[in-house]
């Protein structure tokens, strides 16, 4: 199902999302597993044109953790 919607935690409203792109898997720090981490990156577009780079890293204790990474204008 692609992503409808988004929201910060800061509890502002919720986002309409138009388009997306992704997801690109990213293996980070592969050489050194004390560091290393698997994380899928996506591109968000929202009604007003803004782009957002979101990843998400799977956590085995606590399910998908969402990041944003940066905000385009």
């Amino acid at each position: 199902m692609p992503p409808a919607q988004f929201a910060f935690d800061d509890g502002s409203p919720t986002i309409a999302i138009t388009s997306w792109a992704g997801p690109w898997p990213v293996d980070e720090r592969w050489w050194d597993p004390a560091s290393a981490r698997q994380v899928a990156r996506f591109q968000l577009v929202d009604v007003q044109g803004r782009a957002y780079l979101v990843s998400c890293e799977m956590d085995a204790d606590h399910g998908p953790r969402w990041q944003l990474e940066a905000c385009y204008d």
